[in-house]
């Protein structure tokens, strides 16, 4: 009994080798003296040649045809066919039809003739070849695996235009296959919106290659890319790349004359970063607006959701209770689309900007959740690392960029987030003398950054930080109110104590609120160990192991035991 074959194995019987049929097909074609001919001469191994390909018989003694003669190593045209055939051109030119629905299945592509360039035909007729990928397949004896350009979205075709361009970028395919490559996969899809917009903005080749590169990085959750990466990527030869670096630098380029990509702001001093308008994104991406949409989410996946926010009970002193109340029912939507449309009519600037200042542990990042939470708005939060580069002239790029998506981001949602800046001593300090050092020179670029943004905000800004001191005065003017937060006087400590841990005595709640001047974030770290200690040992901790937590975070009591007890 002979062995079952397996399926998967893309590979044919020794009898109906792939290899061993364009070889027999060819070789009986010689003088056919027409397609029709070809054929029959073809007979059984042009049918068992098409079954492997799954095309027609005649397609695929054409396909073997362009396969033998490519071996030349130059294209095949109409002409060189006849020419074979021993028949006019004349005669064939009705079977072009099935050259081009061999190259829409992937098994020839077609040398355009409205291209041009060194080594190319230029004899007004196309000329067809077969791809690298397919005549390895075939001379290894596998029936190879077409590439289906037809696509059913833009995302499908972006990631088909994403391999074509991994492939160039491995050197899998040169530049004259590639461009051919991504031509065709355009213009299969033109029913689709991204090509679509490509042939509404009259680009030339090189410029729709571009912008399909943005396209493919777009989705992928890369809204610009420096402009020397994308020439690298798809331009071979350095005065290809160098006249098309010239003409985005004259601002001369097609993509920026008609405003269908820009510069990404604050991106002139070191890098161009190339991306593509809002506009012609969306005219590129009307066929799959979620796509876009969520591409866009994913610049803000760090955004914290209101509704995921869990309830917390903080406690104030009389002062800061009343401020924050205030400032929170300014936040809720309906009052501050009011105040807004107000202080626009005043010609003042519409937005809120608010800082908490007190002690560590005082209750100000929480704070924000809760006003978040309690109004509805989402927090875009900024980590200060953000901000920081070591490359010269990049950390003003990347302030100046989250103020730009925080703007798009509150343009585009019904109740604007929140911007939150926490820990904000690292951008909101005193300037330096610029001349002392370029790292001076650098934080006060930030600094002047985000004093004209929060000069024209229309949103929600809010800071916190431990050290007031050491705000810039520019700063303090530009935040519409201050907020004090003041460490828990003994009231407030026993109320903390109370709501942390409920089961404990009120005469030990009045003990430890007593003896030790903790912030609620201290509590809370008492709390933490509370907690672990039920987990591991399965039971509750006595008043003493509570005290001697205490004991632990009280860091400037004369007695403090090292490590921690078993």
């Amino acid at each position: 009994m002979s062995k079952k074959k397996n399926p998967e194995e893309n590979v044919m019987d020794p009898f109906t080798d792939l290899l061993g049929l364009i070889e027999q097909v060819s070789m009986g074609s010689r003088h056919a003296g027409s397609a029709e001919k070809l054929a029959e001469t073809a007979g059984m191994g042009g049918e068992l040649l098409a079954q492997s390909l799954e095309c027609t018989p005649l397609q695929a003694a054409l396909f073997t045809l362009v396969f033998s003669m490519n071996f030349s190593g130059s294209t095949v045209t109409v002409t060189d066919l006849a020419g074979h055939l021993d028949c006019e051109p004349l005669s064939l030119a009705r079977h072009v039809k099935e050259l081009d629905e061999l190259a829409r299945l992937g098994l020839l592509r077609r040398d355009r003739n409205d291209r041009r360039g060194f080594g190319r035909r230029s004899s007004g007729q196309n000329g067809y070849y077969v791809v690298s990928d397919i005549m390895e397949a075939v001379c290894a004896g596998k029936v190879p695996k077409t590439r289906k350009n037809r696509t059913e979205s833009v995302g499908e075709l972006l990631a088909a235009a994403g391999e074509l361009m991994d492939s160039h970028g491995n050197r899998e395919m040169d530049y004259q296959e590639f461009t051919q490559e991504m031509h065709a996969l355009l213009h299969e899809n033109s029913h689709l919106s991204f090509p679509k917009a490509l042939k509404r903005a009259g680009l030339d080749e090189d410029s729709a290659l571009i912008v399909t590169m943005l396209g493919s990085q777009l989705v992928q959750g890369n809204e610009s890319v420096a402009l020397d990466n994308i020439l690298g990527s798809l331009f071979p030869g350095s005065r290809q790349q160098f006249a098309q670096r010239q003409r985005f630098r004259r601002a001369s380029h097609p993509l920026l004359v008609k405003k269908l990509a820009c510069f990404e702001a604050g991106s002139f001093r070191n890098e161009f970063m190339l991306k593509l308008t809002n506009t012609f994104a969306s005219r590129l991406f009307e066929d799959d607006p979620d796509l876009l949409e969520s591409t866009r989410e994913r610049e803000n996946a760090d955004l914290v959701l209101h509704h995921l926010i869990p309830e917390k009970e903080l406690f104030y002193s009389g002062e800061e209770a009343r401020n924050l109340q205030f400032i929170e029912e300014a936040l809720m939507p309906q009052n501050f689309r009011r105040l807004s449309g107000r202080l626009k009519e005043k010609g003042l600037c519409q937005g809120v900007s608010v800082l908490l200042y007190g002690p560590p542990g005082t209750g100000k990042t929480e704070s924000v959740y809760q006003l978040a939470r309690r109004t509805g708005r989402d927090i875009r939060q900024i980590d200060i690392s953000e901000t920081k580069s070591y490359w010269f002239g990049e950390s003003e790029k990347i302030i100046k960029k989250l103020f730009d998506q925080y703007r798009q981001l509150a343009e585009k949602s019904k109740i604007a987030p929140i911007l939150f800046f926490n820990e904000a001593d690292g951008v909101f300090c005193r300037r330096r003398e610029p001349r002392r050092s370029s790292t001076g020179q650098t934080e006060n670029a930030i600094q002047n950054i985000i004093l004209q943004e929060m000069e024209n905000l229309k949103g929600i800004l809010v800071a916190t930080t431990n050290m007031a001191h050491n705000l810039d005065k520019a700063f303090e003017r530009r935040f519409l109110y201050k907020v004090a937060f003041e460490r828990p006087g003994m009231d407030a400590r026993c109320r903390i104590w109370e709501n942390r841990l409920p089961d404990l005595s009120s005469d030990i709640i009045r003990h430890l609120a007593e003896k030790y001047d903790f912030t609620g974030g201290q509590i809370d770290n008492v709390l933490r160990k509370h907690t672990m200690y039920q987990v591991i040992r399965g039971e509750d901790p006595e008043p003493q192991d509570i005290v001697q937590w205490c004991r632990e975070e009280n860091m400037q009591e004369e007695y403090k035991q090292v490590g921690f007890r078993l």
